[in-house]
């Protein structure tokens, strides 16, 4: 036994050695066959392109194709040579044999064998197909609104062009079109663009019939069978105007005649979608569409969330080919084409041009509401009529706290008029743009938003609008003022800085008589409130000074006649009354022009118009420690009155909160005249007027310092008063006493 279990081991380990020998060699085997197979793929040759036939793929036919491809003295030697097998090519489209330039493939074993196929070849495969698993299928041919197609041509003196299927599915006949769901054609590149579309297969009959018309009625399969002239009248509809879930509420037929040079699409959708348009003009002789856009400023499109309306204004009488597009709104890709119409204009309509709209669509946004805009002033896409002296507004309603720039465009207006023409108010309801058109015309206002608290945010379009001025328009010496700020009227500056309770809640001002007080409340104590008035350069204020005084003389003239003795001494005392403004003007800086009144919580802003004019009036406001005022909003001050208003007296620190003048209000007195003074100055114990001589006031019982004041021939009279028995009087106003004729 021992014996038996030693031979035993023995042969045990002389296989294990065998094994591993064994294994070893395999490995080298392996070795070697790789590197064999890797230098044979090394002088292999791969040759794309050979034709199928029974000798393209010989040795010799191999040869004489490399001796030719590589311009080679002889044919080289080759060892094998075999045909690689590669996947078929999915089916597509036979393009040239439509176009007659290759025979039409047009059964299943021609259809399979090239991979291409018209539209015969692919109904013959899906009949096929369908009888391979035992569906019911039959072809239909008839007539497509598909490659080809001519708007306006009648088809019933041609042949059927299109073939597709009726199966029975569901205990009914359903239509498909397998040609249509692979793809489409692009004429201009002649390629085919694969794209599958499911809309084609099992359509429902009814919008079906929208571009496919069977030679026999019954596969119709509509309850009211329609006629050929019916047919050749309704609108082209591509799949993507079902999938979207379009109507087209007009036109009815596809093509569309101007009325007065103007025609109308709408549409209406079941959900949101974004909208445009091409419009090319035809040409007379061969009614080919033209290569170049037909401009944007011939159509208004509006867009609402529940469809689309364009309105369109041909700029030349002819045919034109209108394209509408469409895609869901938030979706970044392309605009799908939805619909084809044709447009005939007889007569173009005298009017002027529009402006170019490079967003498109005129009117509110789509995506208003999700930017934070509920509602406008303006309700459609209608024209924004301008009214007189060239002014309109436009308000977007907020449902949440929104910043806003605006644009505004017309040919006639450069960037540095456009700024002149648009004053913005921004509250946390509501956003107000308030536009001057110079020029008559149409004029393009864009709107755009982003939340007031993003200040990284970008500026998204929420609204285009299109104004129309009729009349000769704003003056351009009443245009805003250029150093107008984004922050016009009350709105979330002053709001944020706490003030409230505005006697003048919009941005603009109108001081018929020239003068005006804006009353508001301050939440806070600390805050200190800094006022400035400017204008335009004095070029313009001259010229409405002429103006007013050329205005005077036709005055005078018309009712003494000119020349008249009456008339010659009207016109030297405008002469002279125009110099004393002047003078006047140019004494004093605008700055005198205001006066603040604070008292407890209500702050008044007294302004009085040098002249004639538009102004701005900008308010500021700082609390201590702070050292810069911040600007918290503008008022346009708009003056009509002609005449000049008076400066008011020049103020010192003194004059704090509580101090309030009564009397007199202006700052300018009469030489060598009595002048009776009315105050109220809180804490103070002595009140002076300083003038020649010096007067006492004295206090009533309604706490207000009165009493009269000789100016004599001083040139300065201040208002003086000492806060406590042994402090010394300070200034708190001065007045300036000037004889304005007797200077000139």
């Amino acid at each position: 036994m021992e014996r038996a279990l030693t031979v035993c081991s023995d042969d045990v380990s002389e296989m294990k050695a065998s094994i591993k020998s064994l294994t070893a060699q395999v490995n080298k085997l392996e070795d070697k066959c790789e590197d064999l197979e890797s230098r044979s793929r090394r002088n292999n040759v791969r040759i794309v392109g050979v034709p199928e036939g029974p000798d393209t793929c010989t040795t010799s036919a191999v040869a004489v194709m490399l001796k030719d491809a590589f311009c080679l003295e002889k044919e080289p030697l080759l060892d094998r040579s075999h045909r690689t097998l590669q996947p078929k090519p999915k089916p597509e489209y036979d393009l040239e044999g439509y176009l007659g330039l290759s025979p039409k493939l047009c059964t299943p074993e021609e259809v399979i064998m090239e991979g291409r196929g018209v539209c015969s070849g692919f109904s013959s495969i899906c009949l096929e197909m369908c009888r391979e698993v035992g569906i019911q299928c039959e072809e239909v041919s008839g007539y497509s609104k598909g490659i080809g197609h001519c708007p306006g041509r009648s088809l019933s003196q041609k042949p059927s062009d299109h073939m597709w299927n009726a199966v029975w599915v569901r205990e009914q006949w359903g239509l498909l079109d397998a040609c249509w769901g692979a793809g489409t054609v692009n004429m201009e590149t002649k390629t085919f663009v694969k794209r599958f579309d499911d809309f084609y297969f099992l359509t429902d009959p009814s919008e079906f019939i929208n571009s496919h018309f069977p030679d026999d009625q019954h596969w119709q399969l509509l309850d009211t069978p329609i006629s050929m002239e019916q047919f050749e009248l309704r609108p082209l509809k591509t799949s993507a105007f079902y999938t979207l879930g379009l109507t087209l509420l007009q036109p009815i037929q596809y093509k569309i005649t101007t009325e007065d040079g103007e025609a109308t699409v709408s549409m209406t959708s079941s959900k949101p979608l974004t909208f445009t348009y091409e419009l090319r003009q035809r040409d007379i002789q061969t009614g080919v569409p033209g290569q170049r856009e037909v401009d944007s400023s011939c159509g208004l499109l509006s867009m609402t969330r529940q469809g689309m309306s364009l309105r369109l204004l041909p700029p030349d009488p002819g045919d034109f080919e209108l394209k509408l597009f469409a895609r869901a709104e938030g979706d970044s890709g392309a605009l799908r084409w939805v619909c084809s119409l044709e447009l005939e204009c007889p007569a173009i309509r005298q009017s002027q041009p529009l402006p170019a709209n490079p967003y498109v669509s005129w009117g509110l946004g789509t995506r208003a509401g999700e930017l934070g805009v509920k509602g406008c002033s303006v309700l459609n896409e209608e024209p924004v009529e301008v009214g007189e002296g060239g002014e309109c507004e436009v308000i977007l309603h907020t449902s949440r706290p929104l910043m806003m720039v605006c644009e505004l465009t017309h040919p006639m207006l450069d960037p540095a008029l456009t700024k002149r023409c648009l004053a913005l108010q921004i509250t946390s309801e509501r956003l107000v743009c308030h536009v001057l058109c110079p020029y008559k015309g149409f004029y393009r206002l864009s709107m755009f938003v982003r939340d007031y608290s993003d200040r990284s945010g970008s500026f998204q379009n929420a609204g285009n609008f299109l104004l129309r001025c009729r009349g000769q328009g704003a003056d351009l010496n009443q245009l805003y003022p250029s150093d107008l700020g984004l922050w016009c009227g009350p709105g979330m500056r002053t709001e944020a800085a706490g003030l409230s309770r505005f006697s003048h809640t919009g941005a603009l001002v109108n001081a018929p008589q020239g003068r005006c007080n804006i009353t508001f409340h301050c939440a806070s104590t600390e805050l200190q409130i800094h006022v400035v008035l400017s204008a335009e350069m004095n070029q313009a204020n001259s010229k409405q000074a002429l103006s007013a005084e050329q205005h005077q003389k036709n005055k005078v003239d018309s009712k003494h006649g000119p020349g008249s003795e009456m008339s010659q001494k009207n016109q030297d005392k405008s002469k002279q009354g125009l110099s004393a403004e002047l003078h006047r003007e140019a004494l004093f800086p605008l700055s005198r022009y205001v006066l603040i009144t604070s008292m407890d919580s209500k702050v008044t802003v007294s302004v009085s118009a040098p002249r004639l004019g538009v102004y701005r009036l900008g308010l500021y406001g700082r609390t201590p420690p702070q050292q810069d005022y911040t600007p918290l909003c503008d008022y346009v001050l708009r003056s009509t009155c002609e005449r000049c208003g008076d400066p008011f007296p020049c103020v010192y620190s003194a004059w704090g909160k509580g101090c309030v003048l009564l009397e007199p209000r202006s700052g300018l007195l009469a030489p060598r005249s009595w002048v009776s003074f009315r105050v109220r100055v809180p804490v103070a114990r002595r009140v002076s007027v300083l003038a020649e001589d010096r007067a006492e006031l004295k206090m009533n019982r309604s706490r207000v310092w009165e009493g009269d004041a000789f100016t004599g021939g001083a040139t300065q009279v201040k208002l003086i008063a000492a806060m406590s028995e042994a402090s010394d009087m300070a200034v708190l106003m001065t007045f300036n006493v000037l004889d304005l004729k007797s200077e000139l």
